[in-house]
């Protein structure tokens, strides 16, 4: 379990994954009727390894998208806080000025 986490620590910096989890999810539902099912076995299985990349790439571009997006958003609420603490100093602003 250390080496997986170790072999696919950059796809941790993106976000949380259960690498372990993936691989009993690939082997149980590759593995029917199959009596010697390990990780190797799946590897050297051509659809296996095509599988086994594929759900790491897509895991990998929808972790990226999700964070760009959450960033996106947190950009925008910032500069929609600047706004209105803007439009209310500006107004502030004319009401000390009428006081003078």
């Amino acid at each position: 379990s250390t080496g997986i986490n170790a072999e696919y620590g950059n796809l941790h910096v993106i976000g949380e994954l259960d690498l372990d989890g993936m691989y009993e999810e690939l082997e149980q539902g590759h593995c029917t009727g199959i009596s010697d099912c390990s990780k190797d076995t799946i590897m050297h299985d051509p659809t296996g390894q095509i599988h086994y990349y594929l759900v790491l790439v897509l895991m990998a571009m929808y972790l990226l998208f999700v964070n760009i997006l959450l960033i996106n958003l947190l950009i925008a609420i910032f500069s929609k806080s600047y706004e209105d603490i803007q439009a209310d100093s500006d107004i502030l602003w004319k009401v000390q000025r009428s006081e003078m």
